[in-house]
């Protein structure tokens, strides 16, 4: 199962001579825009559209280099750029061109293009981290975008990057990327789970991961697991500053369980692994280099890169085959038989991504919730630390839980926060027990009222009694 869409979409357009498309155009059709105070390098103005709450397209305009004035724009020169959430559109192609021809914006090259492939194992059955594991300790070696270049007196920048963690018995890696900053083209393999779970869920994508059938639901049960471990180790911390001694080392003790609880559950959560391709704008197009693909006058036939080439998922699969083709081509080191080193034509080929007729899904429709900020997480971690406070002190106020229940709701259903449902069915059970309680009290004072009141009974039914035998004996006098 894999996943191919894009991540990043952005477009060198021009405005309608005379009219300017500012934000004040867009407000004037109806439309939601959110004005950034400052532009950029490049454009004095910088502002996005919205859909709801979430941003959908970003435009940059008013460019201050123009080229009456010896500078690079024309005055109507403008980038226009899909944010990340509408990359993730059903067809997010079709999506930008009706934008663009909505307005009247004359589209003239891509600016930048990043396509990627979501997967959980590699073409041949090994796992990606395995791959980079044996890829650092030279089993393979790369074609194209493989330099180490230097720069001065010391290297400071280079073709190859790696990132991970320096453990006691080796390193991990979760991410390597081939080339430079000013490379034309650029590859990046990196943990995608890693990244939503330690920068920025983003739901969009967790959704279309569980349709391919990438995770499952369990999957994302333990990623709640996760989190809900986390929150009990930053709990954990924050009371052990106030504290010492034997109370200390009780807590230190629980630390280090649920530090270890964690180890063990990343490394048994499933991790989707992506591969992404980065194209600038330097890159007009593709040749293929065939003898049939060469003109009369000797020239290739080069496929421009343009709506049409990116307008189905079918050709932006043979793009990013195309691109795996060359740009993530292994050779697997060989020797001869006189054990010198093999020539580098020789070695044998290894494609870590292949088409080997796996489908690839197209995505289902954006989710309506947003993901939480940093601030309502705080704000949801602060709840959970009430609830556990006020369960110690005991006695509630019903006001108090009525309000917290509400936010417990709130938070727990807009942002997927589901482990605040967990605190929410304590704060339930602890009310029931304490409803339970109130009830039970009730029980035993009605059960001693209605003990008085036979008591009561008894000593009427004896005045009753006493009261005859008086009357009697009134008579017999």
């Amino acid at each position: 199962m894999r996943c191919l869409n894009f991540d990043w979409l952005e477009v060198y357009c021009l405005e309608p001579f005379a009219k300017p498309r500012d934000a004040e155009y867009f407000r004037n059709l109806g439309l939601s825009v959110k004005v950034r105070d400052y532009g950029t390098p490049q454009y004095r103005e910088m502002f996005s559209i919205m859909d709801n709450e979430f941003a959908m397209v970003e435009v940059r305009r008013n460019p201050y280099s123009l080229k009456k004035d010896g500078g690079v724009f024309e005055p109507e020169s403008c980038h226009i750029r899909l944010t990340n959430r509408a990359c993730y559109l059903q067809d997010p192609i079709k999506y930008l061109r009706s934008f663009l021809d909505a307005h009247g914006f004359s589209f003239q090259s891509f600016s930048r293009v990043d396509l990627c492939l979501d997967f959980y194992k590699l073409d041949d059955g090994s796992m990606p981290g395995d791959f980079l594991q044996d890829y650092a300790r030279e089993k393979y070696f790369k074609l194209h975008l493989s330099t180490i270049t230097p720069r001065g007196v010391e290297v400071v920048g280079s073709d190859i990057s790696g990132h991970g963690i320096d453990r006691q018995f080796g390193r991990q890696y979760n991410s390597w990327s081939w080339g430079c900053p000013t490379s034309a083209i650029s590859v990046k393999m990196y943990d995608k789970t890693m990244e939503l779970s330690e920068v920025k869920d983003k739901f969009y994508i967790r959704d279309q991961w569980l349709s391919a059938g990438l995770i499952t639901d369990h999957d994302n049960k333990m990623q709640l697991d996760i989190r809900d471990t986390r929150y009990y180790i930053n709990n954990l911390r924050r009371k052990m500053a106030n504290c010492k001694g034997a109370e200390r080392e009780s807590m230190r003790a629980q630390l280090n369980a649920y530090q270890a609880q964690l180890r063990d559950m990343l490394d048994k959560v499933r991790h989707i692994w992506r591969l992404e391709f980065s194209i600038k704008s330097t890159i007009k197009g593709f040749v293929r280099g065939d003898v049939k693909d060469i003109r009369k006058d000797g020239s290739q036939v080069m496929y421009p890169i343009d709506m049409h080439t990116l307008g189905s998922r079918d050709r932006c699969l043979l793009l990013f085959l195309s691109l795996a083709k060359k740009y993530f081509w292994f050779k697997v080191p060989s020797k001869t038989r006189n054990g010198t080193p093999q020539r580098k034509d020789r070695c044998p080929d290894y494609w870590p991504i292949r088409w080997d007729g796996t489908e690839v899904y197209k995505p289902v429709r954006l989710t309506t919730q947003s993901e939480p900020t940093r601030m309502d997480r705080i704000i949801s971690n602060k709840l959970r630390t009430i609830i556990e406070d006020a369960n110690e002190r005991g006695g509630y106020d019903q006001s108090f839980l009525r309000g917290l229940e509400q936010l417990l709701q709130y938070f727990g259903y807009r942002y997927r926060l589901h482990e605040l449902e967990r605190a929410h069915n304590a704060l339930i059970l602890d009310c029931c027990k304490n409803i339970q309680v109130d009830f039970e009290n009730m029980h035993l004072q009605g059960q001693e009222l209605l003990d008085k009141c036979e008591l009561l009974r008894q000593a009427c039914m004896d005045m009753q009694d006493q009261l005859q035998d008086y009357t009697r004996d009134c008579e017999n006098f």
